[in-house]
């Protein structure tokens, strides 16, 4: 059993390396980012500071990202069309008393997540100032239970959060599996899996996941038994001396191969038929989405004229005011 579970998770691998091309050995400095607003958004960060992927991660982020694309952007020029884009549609009052933008940040090296968070932050806070708001982004507090959780399997909690996003997007991965690869792995799988299903908006994507681990839990049972067969004949034939025999043994296990690949074959035409049919109920509901932006934006629109009036004649001391009550923040939980 182990050794099917094994060869199930290294052809994984083989697909998710052929999808991702040559972004693997690319994606070793990637960094996963988090930005919770409400909307909340991940994206993945290249070694350039740019953005390389980028999914809602509620409802609200769908609206946000209706005709945005962050793709190849910087993380400085992201942030600003994220402020912008929140404004416009409401989601960020700029008269509000206190703003709060919580960032999580995830990557092979320590420091350089860090570092990412950091100039998030930022890039945030300066933003804020500049524009005359009081905002503030901090780095997102781990709850207890995720924290407890990451000590006793001897990662970080940031570690942890992007294997469990692995294992959303792909049932066949276990935690198991998922520590025994390392975070940038980890990350790519993020950024190429998300990609596969990145048009299935997310109101949709909770079906769409529910009905394909129905799926896989149908094939599953079937592929393992079959691998357990196909395991059993290549012991057989390693252990047989009958050249005849070891031919019969042979022509078998071939026609168990061949059968395991028409299995998996078939477990994934279903999934490309069923991704596709969310992908069909995503453009209605893409609609929905494009209709809810507009009427938003309709709402606010006054309150962000008045909101630009006010940043074009801001002056300094309003930053400097907003400056000093962000460093108050940097103190508090």
């Amino acid at each position: 059993m182990k050794r099917a579970k094994f060869l199930i998770v290294f052809m994984l691998l083989i697909v998710v390396t052929v999808l991702a091309g040559c972004d693997l050995e690319v994606a070793a400095s990637d960094s996963y980012l988090v930005v919770d607003i409400n909307p909340s958004l991940e994206l993945v960060v290249n070694r350039k500071d740019k953005i390389v992927y980028a999914s809602a991660l509620n409802d609200d982020g769908e609206t946000l990202l209706i005709d945005l694309e962050l793709s190849g952007e910087t993380v400085d020029n992201a942030v600003e069309l994220i402020i912008d884009r929140c404004v416009e549609l409401g989601y960020i009052d700029p008269d509000a008393e206190e703003i709060t933008v919580n960032i999580t940040s995830a990557g092979r090296d320590e420091a350089k997540k860090e570092k990412l968070c950091e100039k998030v932050c930022n890039r945030f806070n300066n933003s804020f100032a500049e524009k005359g708001m009081r905002g503030f982004a901090k780095k997102k507090a781990m709850t207890e239970e995720l924290l407890a959780e990451a000590e006793n399997l001897g990662i970080t909690a940031e570690h942890l959060l992007v294997i469990q996003k692995v294992m959303i997007l792909n049932p066949e991965m276990t935690l198991e599996d998922c520590l025994a690869l390392p975070i940038d792995e980890l990350i790519a799988m993020v950024r190429n899996l998300g990609q596969e299903i990145k048009d299935i908006v997310h109101a949709e994507k909770e079906h769409f996941f529910a009905e394909r681990d129905g799926l896989y839990n149908q094939y599953k049972p079937l592929i393992e038994e079959f691998q357990e067969q196909i395991d059993d004949k290549v012991q057989q034939l390693t252990d047989q001396t009958d050249d005849e025999i070891k031919e019969q043994l042979q022509d078998e296990l071939d026609d168990l191969r061949a059968a395991l690949k028409d299995l998996r074959d078939e477990y994934h035409d279903e999934l490309n038929e069923l991704k596709e049919l969310h992908r069909q109920n995503s453009q209605e509901a893409k609609e929905r989405i494009r209709e809810e932006f507009h009427a938003r934006k309709e709402v606010h629109q006054e309150n962000v004229e008045a909101f630009r009036n006010r940043v074009r004649e801001r002056n300094k001391a309003i930053k400097e005011e907003i400056e000093n009550w962000q460093k108050q923040q940097k103190g508090r939980p």
